[in-house]
């Protein structure tokens, strides 16, 4: 391979003995040259450059030498460039178990061309100084291709490091050197070579943690009918007596449209066991028999008499249908509160489940995390009875606290026809409850 300063030197010998040839000595004066359209002459009294002299060489001569110059340095044969397998230049992690080869042959001689290669693999660097193929010596092959030759020596294991040249020979039968070395390194070319392990991965999947607005509730795995039982249960973490189980209904939807009771099974039992498989239970509420009707965006209390356990358990035994899809049929719920002695005792308890969806906002542990509920306020609060949660600021006890008083009291006042909508009669009634008139 030629390299610039060569190449230059070699276009410039061209040129000048083109030149020559073209323009060759003249009978000029005797201390005048021509070389090519110029005239060099030796004027000193003048003042001027002397004319370059060449002791023993006319200009014939001349011409003769740089021809001969020329000739020289195009006989030496190109060397291939740019070696690469699979198309990148000393790549790692090769999987394929015979990789290809290719590489690039430059000239300065028009029409020069490849007639022949030879190519050498070894496993190590000093293998391939010496000129030792251990992997492969393809011998000279009789080719012109240059381009994705197919590895044919012995079978390379993975992670084996392997070092290559070429030389090839030109249009005359010229051989040229060796090319520079070059490698490629194999990767893993059976599932058995893997040695390690996995990082990044758990156990037990974390469960998602959405937004809070995303944060939806327990959704159980869709169904194909509307028979299929589903249930989900709570562990209360010891036996308590049970107040009232309550079920906070959802306002979700498809397409950003929410419906009212989402999820709200059709027919459902809840009972109560001290054995998490409920082998044997009590009964809170069944109302299995005939549907009942959807809650909408509301929370339902159940209550319980006389009822001790340590497991809650809600099955729905009829689906709602969503209407869409080959399985339309579910079961899900915002939360789920079991009160006990005036506090929820299944904040945060665990939860079980024949089955879940697990994402896009749903996960069995939400049932009981204490953060989605349904519009009812009262079914929500969680000490006590069925009071609206105490207001928490002035502002609250002026005017949110009396609105919603009033309005509690111009319900029970309108079966004694009291005219809620107007302002006197919304006053009278603030004023006989003695709260004053309203804000």
């Amino acid at each position: 391979m030629l390299d610039p300063v060569r190449r230059k030197l070699v276009t410039i010998l061209i040129a000048a003995a083109a030149t020559l040839a073209s323009h060759p000595a003249t009978t000029a004066a005797p201390n005048t040259i021509r070389l090519g359209d110029e005239i060099v002459e030796e004027r000193e009294a003048a003042g001027r450059m002397p004319a370059p002299q060449w002791p023993g060489h006319s200009a014939r001569s001349l011409q003769s030498s740089i021809v001969s110059a020329s000739q020289t340095a195009l006989a030496v044969a190109p060397v291939p460039e740019r070696l690469r397998c699979e198309y990148r230049t000393d790549p790692l992690g090769i999987d394929t178990p015979q990789p290809r080869l290719s590489w690039l042959m430059e000239s300065p001689v028009r029409g020069q061309r490849q007639t022949a290669y030879h190519l050498l693999v070894a496993r190590t660097a000093e293998a391939l100084s010496k000129d030792q193929g251990d992997l492969w010596d393809s011998g000279k092959v009789v080719s012109d291709r240059q381009h994705l030759i197919d590895y044919a020596g012995k079978p390379l294991e993975s992670r084996l490091r392997c070092y290559w040249k070429v030389r090839i020979w030109d249009k005359d039968g010229n051989p040229s050197g060796w090319s520079q070395d070059a490698t490629w390194t194999m990767g893993l070319l059976a599932p058995d070579d893997w040695h390690a392990q996995w990082i990044g991965a758990e156990a037990t999947p974390r469960q998602p943690e959405p937004a809070a607005d995303d944060h939806l509730g327990y959704h159980a795995a869709e169904a194909a009918r509307e028979e299929e039982k589903k249930w989900v249960q709570v562990d209360l973490g010891k036996s308590v007596p049970i107040n009232r189980v309550v079920l906070h209904a959802l306002n979700h939807g498809d397409g950003g449209i929410p419906l009212k009771g989402f999820g709200f099974p059709l027919r459902f039992r809840i009972d109560a066991s001290d054995d998490p498989d409920f082998k044997t239970s009590q009964v809170i509420v069944d109302h299995t028999a005939a549907d009942y009707p959807n809650p909408g965006h509301v929370a339902v209390s159940f209550t319980s008499d006389g009822v001790t356990a340590r497991h809650v358990r809600v099955t729905a035994t009829k689906l709602w249908n969503r209407h869409r899809g080959d399985t339309p049929y579910c079961f899900a719920l915002a939360q789920l509160q079991v009160f006990s002695n005036g506090s929820n005792a299944a904040l945060k308890a665990p939860v079980t489940a024949q089955d879940s969806v697990e994402n896009w906002g749903w996960a069995k542990t939400y049932l009981t995390d204490g953060r989605r509920f349904s519009g009812d306020a009262a079914a929500r609060a969680t000490p006590g009875a069925d009071a609206p949660p105490r207001p928490r600021s002035s502002f609250a006890r002026s005017s949110w606290w009396r609105r919603m008083s009033g309005a509690r009291w111009c319900l029970s006042a309108a079966s004694d026809n009291t005219n809620c909508g107007s302002t006197a009669g919304r006053s009278a009634i603030m004023s006989s409850s003695g709260w004053g008139p309203l804000l």
